[in-house]
């Protein structure tokens, strides 16, 4: 693994250059430990391919090392990078560079599915809703953020958290399985502007809740169930 970590580390930092994280992405378990929503493990887990060719490399060059030498020479297997078969087709006129970058996984940023080469969502509903995500209270095509929006919004976010953590403190942390199993399927029946206007929540959050890509804060749990 350890000869993989810097292509690993060049991936997260070019992760972090090219997309903005909200807080949607995430959530906290009882423990207090961090995990990602499935939106996020999904984008992330479409780069596995790439991480297993780069240790398979490694591996393969640790066998033929290891492997001891017989009276007949024989060739180490090479099953993941298939060096043994590109080999006995002879050098290639388009061979692959030897420091290839590890791409950001080429996901839509709202839905998880396949984009075009360049875009980070899939369709214009999906980029809609990632403006709408990310201008916060305003609707895609509405007025943009001025300073006095984005000065606004701020404030709601951090009342918002402070009123999280309040209710962590009263009540503790409820895992995310059991809202998926007592309360998201009360909201099958119930519109997304019914369950902003419950909670107070943006329309693009209430979207990503009612479709199951988010697991909400526990505070917000009874409302959404209309309790």
């Amino acid at each position: 693994m350890e000869p993989v970590r810097p292509l690993v580390d060049r991936y997260l930092l070019r992760l972090l250059q090219a997309r903005a994280f909200a807080a949607s992405d995430f959530y906290e378990t009882r423990q207090g430990v961090c995990r990602v929503t499935p939106p996020l493990a999904r984008e992330l887990a479409a780069t596995l391919p790439e991480w297993r060719r780069a240790a398979g490399r490694v591996a393969e060059d640790v066998a033929r090392l290891l492997d001891a030498p017989g009276p007949q020479p024989r060739p180490t297997a090479t099953p993941i990078s298939g060096r043994n078969r590109s080999a006995g087709r002879g050098p290639s006129a388009h061979a692959a560079p030897a420091d290839r970058p590890s791409p950001v996984a080429a996901a839509c940023t709202q839905c998880g599915g396949p984009t075009i080469a360049g875009r980070r969502t899939c369709s214009e509903v999906c980029r809609a809703e990632a403006e709408d995500a990310a201008a916060g209270l305003f609707r895609a095509g509405g007025p943009p953020m001025t300073t006095a929006g984005r000065e606004k919004l701020s404030a709601k976010s951090a009342d918002l958290i402070a009123r999280a953590r309040a209710w962590q403190r009263a009540n503790g942390m409820r895992e995310p399985s059991e809202f998926r199993e007592t309360v998201y399927p009360l909201l099958a029946d119930i519109s997304i502007r019914d369950l902003v206007r419950r909670t107070g929540l943006s329309l693009a959050y209430c979207r990503q809740i009612k479709r199951g890509l988010v697991v909400p804060h526990p505070m917000w749990w009874e409302a959404l169930a209309g309790r």
